[in-house]
């Protein structure tokens, strides 16, 4: 899918913006111990990063280039209390599988499970795209691996989540011809060999494309990103929302995020169901945020002068991101709240951040040396 998204307004609030080397007098902390990782930093890509439900374990997906110069998945599971890497594997395609990224790596008792999009070709006529998962147990060895069967031309996953027995997978279908483009979202529910329990469930209400960010939580989806309704003239715009789905049908509320700059954005689900949007305007970044009731915050901004957003987190009240200052210059992790008065003291990584994730009280962030090794840098809140 094409990057589209509507334009909207600056907003009008400051919020609060430390960037990674602000130092306070009162506070003078040893920077963090990197774990190094099995990855090569000049040509690895990270699609997601996730925490373990009791912390001791992180795992990374993304999609690294092979020699033949074509994308290829890669899931690493990283051990914080030992300190390493437990392993790294690259994942196998499908022969007609033309391209894939990861989009969600969950860590569970049992298990790493893993959700890719994949796709038969670009943009030729013919080529269609399908939802992948993926399971290994904790020593790496494969479990079992899947391809969705939904419905419809083109499917690509959002989320996923985990219960003792069962796996849910909430995506989108989407169908064109010459003249309209048609979407629907579904929700699948999978056993713990990655069988369909029952047909997916598929709503033909619009559904939210790239970018976008959900969370699976309870019987709910919550998710914003760039929606389509039903069916959409072929090349029209999206606009930006947010919205809350229960996962058996229907929506409960959706909320335009009014507020998103045009140059670029991601977006995020807390666990509460709040979702954060920071965007990227000309000269400034601003952070949307809409509440897991439904209603919008006042819009905050911070100026500065910034070309993308790598990845962004939950982080008290805001998010933690790393963002990347145009002009050639080293990526930046900051942390931006939507309180003037509630700022955070910030450390300098050892290296060039690369991506950022939170949970609760932890923290974990990628990083480059000069000589491409990636490490992964990781601790509490109030380290950040």
């Amino acid at each position: 899918m094409s990057n589209r998204r509507s334009r909207g307004a600056h907003g009008a609030v400051a919020f609060c913006l430390t960037l990674l080397g602000a130092h306070a007098a009162a506070v003078h902390a040893a920077p963090p111990a990197g774990i190094p990782l099995p990855l090569n930093g000049t040509s690895f890509h990270t699609y997601d990063m996730a925490f373990s439900a009791d912390g001791e374990r992180v795992c990374v997906t993304g999609y690294d280039i092979d020699d033949m110069g074509a994308s290829v998945p890669v899931l690493v599971l990283v051990d914080r209390e030992r300190g390493s890497a437990a392993w790294r594997k690259p994942i196998a395609l499908p022969d007609v599988v033309a391209t894939a990224y990861p989009v969600k790596c969950l860590v569970g008792a049992e298990r790493v499970v893993l959700l890719t999009n994949a796709a038969t070709g670009f943009t030729q006529p013919g080529s269609s795209a399908s939802v992948y998962v993926y399971a290994f147990d904790l020593r790496g060895n494969p479990i079992a691996s899947t391809r969705l069967a939904v419905p419809g031309q083109n499917q690509y996953g959002y989320t996923l989540a985990e219960t003792p027995d069962r796996l849910t997978v909430a995506g989108y279908t989407m169908d064109a011809d010459d003249k309209n483009e048609r979407y629907a979202t579904f929700t699948l529910h999978l056993d713990q060999r990655l069988q369909p329990r029952g047909a997916p469930l598929q709503r033909r209400n619009g559904a939210f494309a790239w970018p976008f960010g959900a969370r699976l939580e309870g019987d709910s989806l919550y998710i914003a990103g760039t929606f389509f309704p039903a069916t959409a003239p072929a090349g029209a715009a999206g606009a930006i929302m947010a919205s809350r789905m229960k996962a058996n049908g229907g929506y409960v509320w959706s909320t335009p995020a009014t507020h998103v700059a045009d140059v670029d954005v991601r977006f995020v689900v807390a666990p509460d169901g709040t979702t954060h949007a920071l965007s990227i305007g000309p000269d400034n970044l601003t952070l949307t945020t809409i509440g897991p009731d439904g209603k919008a915050h006042p819009p905050s901004f911070q100026p500065g002068t910034y070309c993308s957003v790598a990845s962004i987190a939950p982080y008290g009240d805001g998010v933690a991101a790393v963002v990347k200052p145009c002009k050639g210059k080293h990526n930046r992790l900051v942390t931006l709240s939507l309180r003037p008065d509630k700022g955070t003291i910030v450390k300098t990584l050892p290296n060039e951040p690369l991506y950022v994730a939170t949970k609760a009280a932890l923290w974990s962030a990628l990083a480059r040396a000069p000589n491409g090794k990636v490490y992964l840098y990781t601790g509490t809140a109030g380290s950040l």
